[in-house]
């Protein structure tokens, strides 16, 4: 915990500034109360997720779909990601399943609701400087998919969760997928894990 004149010197520094730096230093600090590197802007932590909690009761992660590379990670650098898939609007869409089991053969991390809840807490946090809206303006990406778990609802569908942005407002949204759905892009790891 910080002490009494740590925060006050904060503060007092936070006062002076204005403009860009003022915003610089105020993402700095949300980012440590996160506890994230201030300065690394494309690490996100993981964070658990809880069907139950952030759905619906008698929702479940299905274990034996579930990648445990992506379930054991602490963080993620999306310096490092790629992201699988149709980049172009001309390519055909494919289903969740079909992505999903062409990845696998891949060898990569498909990440997974850990990862999904550590970006979505980022971008609730910081949102126009979120991780999220880095990948937006340096990729164009505004949709992607976690095939990392897959999600099962009361009736025994299976659904992977994605994050969208409105084209509207600009505002990113979580939703879940069939997984014989169309998308387009999946978040996987970079190089082929070991």
């Amino acid at each position: 915990m910080m002490n009494k004149q740590v925060i006050e010197l904060i503060i007092k520094l936070l006062e002076n500034l204005s403009g860009e730096e003022h915003k610089k230093w105020e993402l700095g600090l949300r980012r440590m109360i996160l506890g994230l590197n201030p300065w690394e802007d494309l690490r996100i932590k993981t964070r658990p997720f809880d069907p139950d909690k952030f759905l619906w009761i008698s929702w479940r992660i299905v274990p034996e779909e579930q990648d445990q590379k992506s379930a054991s990670l602490q963080e993620v650098d999306f310096s490092k990601v790629d992201f699988a898939g149709r980049l172009k609007e001309k390519e055909n869409l494919i289903s969740c399943r079909l992505m999903l089991n062409l990845l696998r053969k891949s060898n990569r991390i498909l990440y997974g609701a850990s990862v999904f809840m550590g970006l979505w807490m980022d971008y609730e946090l910081t949102k126009e400087d979120s991780v999220l809206e880095f990948i937006y303006r340096e990729k164009g990406i505004e949709s992607f998919c976690f095939l990392g778990d897959v999600i099962e609802d009361p009736s025994g569908e299976q659904r992977i969760l994605s994050l969208r942005r409105n084209k509207i407002n600009g505002e990113w949204l979580w939703q879940y997928f069939k997984l014989d759905e169309p998308h387009s892009i999946a978040v996987v790891s970079k190089e082929e894990s070991s």
